[in-house]
């Protein structure tokens, strides 16, 4: 079951970065109704697919709701954040992203949109603050991505020196 999950998400992320939000939607709300609990991700990207489809009010409901089961998650107050910038309430996205950016120190999604949010309210050394620290934690996971693909190079190559 796990592994159907993991091979699901990228598809229905791709689903909504292709723009067919509709069909994303309709399967996160058909895995809903099987009765199951509803996995953070899930509901999370539920939220995202309502809030691209216009639906901000029920997108903001969906993420509260997700919000208070997981006070902490990163990517719940970052959507928060998201839709409170659409709706125009700079001040409460700003809050929503740096809570993000605690909560989860490597993301770097909520820093890059407290650098629009900034930016919208005029505070321009603030927001090239927070561009800054977005770029530095892109560059270091890249390092990170990159040290990790030549390890794994590494064992690979050893076992097929050893086997081969």
């Amino acid at each position: 079951m796990r592994v159907l999950f993991l091979c699901l998400r990228p598809g229905l992320i791709r689903l909504i970065s292709r723009g067919e939000v509709r069909e994303a939607e309709s399967l996160l709300l058909g895995k809903r109704e099987t009765g199951r609990k509803t996995p953070a991700w899930e509901q999370n990207l539920l939220a995202v697919c309502k809030a691209k489809m216009k639906g901000l009010e029920e997108a903001e409901t969906l993420l509260g709701q997700e919000h208070l089961k997981r006070p902490k998650d990163a990517k719940v107050l970052n959507n928060l954040g998201n839709i409170a910038l659409i709706k125009g309430d700079r001040p409460r996205a700003i809050n929503y992203y740096r809570r993000a950016a605690k909560a989860n120190p490597w993301a770097p999604e909520p820093r890059f949109n407290l650098s629009l949010a900034y930016s919208e309210l005029g505070e321009f050394e603030k927001a090239l603050y927070a561009h800054k620290d977005y770029t530095e934690i892109r560059r270091v996971l890249q390092l990170v991505k990159g040290f990790l693909f030549f390890c794994l190079l590494g064992v690979g190559l050893f076992f097929l020196w050893i086997f081969y």
